[in-house]
């Protein structure tokens, strides 16, 4: 064998070894984006999550995940494992904000024994959240409490029962119902009621697994309402 025939096989030998790492770069390339995706999900959350427990549950400032943010989010849903209460209720309050593009009924499930989603949502009646994202947290909060409703009210803080905006929905949760007073909507909102109602269909099987469990986290959030007194 002469020194071309040499050369010659150590340069098939370099072509099949540049194929072969070409065809593994390319294999794993979406498993490195993808993991490079998921960093960023988990980032932002965590950014979001502290602006939203230092303004205290507010949805000013920009504590809330935008739509086309939390549409990233629920891609990755089913690996945000291990994340915490907390954390937990946040991505819900989210969900509430961002409606069908949000499957606030996937998060609804995801928090069904976790009364650390009340008083997020309890803040998102207060006027500043919106229109829709007020009657889907006032909603959540009816099949939550049923006919405690006016109780719970009485045992919230006093800052939060002053909200006219608060005060007006957990009056409409104790008596015509959320869903009744939406379907009773004439005004200008009439579009807007009609999609929380479309949501509420669309997301019943969700919500009826939550219902079985919401008995469980009234009972944990009358709990903690009443250690949180007896400290004051």
């Amino acid at each position: 064998m002469d020194i071309v025939e040499i050369i010659q096989i150590i340069s098939a030998i370099i072509s099949i070894e540049g194929a072969i790492l070409a065809i593994i770069q390319f294999i794993f390339k979406p498993y490195r984006k993808n993991r490079r995706r998921y960093r960023n999900v988990i980032n932002m959350i965590e950014d979001h999550f502290n602006r939203w427990k230092e303004s205290h549950y507010s949805s000013r400032a920009g504590s809330l995940i935008g739509y086309e943010e939390f549409l990233e989010v629920n891609k990755f849903r089913d690996q945000l494992q291990n994340i915490g209460e907390e954390k937990l209720a946040f991505l819900l309050r989210n969900a509430v904000q961002n409606g069908m593009g949000g499957n606030w009924g996937y998060w609804l499930v995801k928090n069904k024994e976790n009364e650390k989603i009340i008083i997020p949502l309890v803040r998102a009646l207060d006027g500043t959240a919106g229109w829709q994202p007020t009657w889907r947290a006032a909603y959540i909060l009816e099949v939550t409490f049923g006919r405690s409703v006016d109780q719970v009210f009485e045992q919230l803080p006093d800052e939060i029962r002053k909200n006219k905006n608060i005060e007006f929905a957990f009056h409409v949760m104790s008596t015509t119902g959320v869903k009744e007073h939406l379907q009773s909507t004439e005004t200008a909102a009439q579009v807007e009621a009609q999609r929380v109602l479309q949501e509420i269909e669309n997301f019943s099987e969700q919500i009826g697994e939550y219902i079985k469990y919401a008995p469980t986290i009234l009972k944990k959030f009358k709990q903690f309402i009443q250690e949180a007194n007896n400290v004051d």
